[in-house]
């Protein structure tokens, strides 16, 4: 008894103690959004270069601050004759400092400073888009590929079917040793196929287990597609659209950013005016009591530096140029993607409706023709035929519900709408 009762409480210990295999996460799309924002490295990684770049417009400012300083210091001379003693000296200093002219180089580096936050927000804003288009893929690759595994079944089940309607034929002597042989390599593919989907399945969910901070052995279940909206009736107007994308606000900004950077440049040809003005105490003993003060102005004018300040000039100018050829080409490309991107989507949203409209045709003369066949009314082949379009069309429509999401998320990110929304 005794011995029984310790055991019993040494297994259960183990029960305690061993891992138990993860369960199945059930996950709708909000679910798996909040999961990818919380868990991306991607999207951790591009927010914290913003923030970098965002904390260098903080400190572009200080220019138009005095600088101060203090200082404390501490001296000793002497000669080598050793008659003689060593003289001490402390001292101790506030020191300040204003720039009053510089030819607008302050107001230069503050200006590309804000340029370049505003290109690293629209950078980005472009990779939440384009990260949001992958999360959208992978969880509808996901869901995908569940409906293909149940219509995998379905067809592997299908195939059974026919393969005994047709043997029960070929046993009445209504039927050829050939329709058996062709069903039976029917059932065969359609069990191949079914083996494929569930890998498909498995690789799909570890995708999107990767995607979203899951551990890859997890099992996932979706509860519902992707949120999508029908298109406007309306054709949209492009050349709006095309400057209002991160791409055409991040071409503005570094336009921008050229123009201050040659004004940047260009103040290097001005004279620099400062105010400087120092106060402090000085003695031969610590604490210094001796009080001194001083103030005063400089004038300094940049006569020759071998040729620098020309060549960042020129250098400037240059980049100012490209940047706006750059502007140019990025709002013509911006705008022949997203008539592109557009006309898949509304293509992906049309051809859906008529997959489906065949799949429903497909199905019910499956339903008509079976009959007619066990009844001896139409021939094998005719069945037969009827039977592989009704799966074709299956098929088709499953692979027409996926492109239809896909096509519209990438249009969303096109526009620059939706960046993990």
């Amino acid at each position: 008894m005794n011995d029984f009762s310790l055991r019993g409480r040494a297994l259960l210990s183990l029960l305690f103690f061993i891992p138990l295999s993860s369960g199945a996460a059930t996950l709708g799309w909000n679910d798996s959004l909040e999961l990818f924002k919380k868990n991306s490295p991607q999207l951790k990684s591009a927010q914290a270069i913003f923030r970098t770049t965002a904390e260098l417009e903080s400190g572009a400012s200080s220019g138009f601050f005095p600088k101060i300083s203090g200082s404390l210091n501490y001296g000793q001379d002497g000669v080598l004759d050793p008659s003689s003693s060593n003289s001490q000296s402390y001292s101790a200093s506030l020191k300040a400092s204003q720039n009053l002219f510089s030819g607008f180089q302050d107001q230069a580096k503050l200006s590309q400073a804000r340029a370049n936050t505003q290109s690293a927000a629209a950078t980005l804003q472009i990779t939440e888009l384009s990260l949001r288009t992958q999360l959208v893929t992978n969880y509808q690759n996901l869901l995908s590929a569940m409906e293909s595994k149940k219509l995998s079944d379905n067809i592997t089940q299908r195939r059974r079917e026919d393969l005994r309607l047709v043997e029960l034929r070929y046993e009445s002597g209504r039927e050829n040793k050939g329709s058996v042989l062709l069903s039976e390599a029917y059932l065969a593919q359609a069990q191949h196929e079914n083996l494929q989907s569930a890998h498909q399945l498995k690789l799909a969910e570890i995708a999107l287990a990767q995607e979203l901070g899951l551990p890859f052995e997890e099992e996932i279940t979706l509860t519902e597609p992707v949120p999508s909206l029908a298109p406007s009736p309306q054709s949209p107007d492009f050349l709006h659209l095309a400057q209002e994308t991160p791409e055409s606000r991040q071409a503005q900004a570094d336009l921008a950013a050229s123009m201050a950077g040659l004004s940047l440049s260009r103040s290097s040809f001005f004279p620099s005016l400062d105010l400087t003005g120092s106060w402090g105490q000085t003695d031969t003993s610590f604490f210094p009591k001796n009080r001194e003060w001083s103030i005063g102005a400089s004038l300094t004018f940049p006569f020759f530096d071998g040729g620098k300040d020309i060549s960042s000039y020129r250098s400037s100018a240059a980049k100012l140029s490209a940047s706006q050829f750059s502007k140019t080409s990025s709002q013509q490309e911006t705008h022949l993607r997203l008539r592109q991107a557009y006309n898949n989507y509304v293509e992906a949203v049309s051809k859906l409706k008529v997959d489906g409209s065949f799949q429903k045709a497909a199905q019910t003369r499956a339903e008509i023709a079976r009959s007619q066949y066990n009844n001896g009314l139409i021939s094998f082949n005719d069945w037969d035929q009827i039977e592989n379009d009704l799966i074709a069309r299956q098929k088709n429509y499953l692979a027409s519900q996926k492109d239809r999401v896909l096509k519209e998320a990438v249009w969303i990110q096109t526009q620059g709408q939706g960046a993990l929304e």
